[in-house]
């Protein structure tokens, strides 16, 4: 089965809280407002090779990038998450730029947060029930098939001691 695709605000939370990212952490967790690196690609101090790490895990995620597949693209990685988080505007909150080299602070909104947080777990569980459900099926079939191949057999044999009987 093919990997649960999260959606960008959950995703983007799950990375801020699990620290692991370079630039991108919580400023004030309470107020929901994070900081993430966002350099110019022009800027000469390798801002888009030092930020990939955050634009390739999201074209992973969103399936854009499968890496030894595709050819790396950090620019390309960039525009596409860039979208993303503009197609977030009422859910995500771009506070004043502190132009602090190449960083942006941000503030999700706490019922829209919540709202997606909420709807990805669903998903997730939705996504467990029919994966169980499907290997119960498969089970079943498989059941079906080995006794069908019995009743085969069965049969089989049953033709064999029919025929032997009429002939001897």
């Amino acid at each position: 089965m093919e990997p649960r695709k999260q959606r960008l605000m959950p995703w983007l939370y799950q990375k801020i809280e699990d620290g692991r990212t370079p630039g991108l952490f919580w400023i004030d967790k309470e107020t929901l407002l994070f900081q993430m690196p966002c350099v110019h690609a022009k800027k000469k101090n390798g801002g888009v090779a030092r930020d990939a790490l955050l634009y390739k895990e999201w074209a992973i995620n969103s399936g854009k990038y499968i890496p030894g597949r595709d050819e790396p693209d950090p620019t390309t990685w960039k525009i596409n998450f860039r979208c993303a988080l503009n197609s977030l505007r009422g859910y995500v909150n771009l506070e004043k730029i502190d132009e602090i080299e190449g960083y942006k602070h941000m503030r999700f909104v706490r019922r829209a947060l919540e709202e997606q947080l909420e709807l990805d777990q669903a998903r997730a569980i939705g996504r467990k029930l029919l994966e169980q459900t499907r290997r119960r099926s498969s089970e079943r079939s498989g059941f079906r098939e080995r006794n069908g191949l019995r009743d085969l057999v069965v049969a089989g044999w049953l033709r064999s001691f029919w025929v032997q009987s009429r002939t001897g």
